[in-house]
């Protein structure tokens, strides 16, 4: 885009912004569905449980599943749906 003479510009395009409340009620939940990094970060933050199985639509990237994971198991479900 520069040598096309335009300037390359960075900017976030949405600001994901926790909301505080009760913690979820996951007694007799046999696991969690999340979509994205966000879903999992909010769920961890509403959430002292961490012996849910948890499916994901993607594998989460190494860091970010460290700092929140909802369980050790997340990685292999991850790759379980993808197959």
């Amino acid at each position: 885009m520069m040598a096309l003479g335009h300037e390359v510009v960075i900017e976030p395009l949405l600001e994901i912004v926790y909301q505080p409340g009760s913690l979820l009620d996951l007694i007799g939940v046999q696991a969690v569905l999340l979509t994205s990094a966000n879903g999992a970060r909010a769920v961890a933050l509403r959430t002292t449980a961490r012996n849910v199985a948890v499916v994901a639509v993607a594998p989460l990237r190494p860091q970010r599943r460290a700092k929140r994971a909802l369980s050790t198991s997340l990685k292999a479900a991850a790759q379980a749906s993808t197959r």
